[in-house]
């Protein structure tokens, strides 16, 4: 199952909860934004890290990143 048709299974009443992570209460919809923004800093710091070893990026991380 692609990460896209999991976040497709949600239904407007799955999204509309709230997640409370110890203080932190946030929406699904902004779990999955903070999610995405946590894996774009990752990539971002390791392409850094690919740069300074001076190899190439793997294959299909153009795709993901845009």
């Amino acid at each position: 199952m692609s990460d896209k048709s999991r976040v497709g299974a949600f239904s407007d009443d799955d999204l509309a909860k709230t997640i409370d992570r110890g203080g932190f209460a946030a929406s699904v919809e902004m779990q999955l934004d903070v999610y995405l923004q946590a894996l774009l800093i990752f990539f971002g710091k390791v392409t850094v890290y690919f740069h300074a070893m001076e190899r190439d990026l793997p294959d299909g991380w153009q795709d993901f990143i845009g």
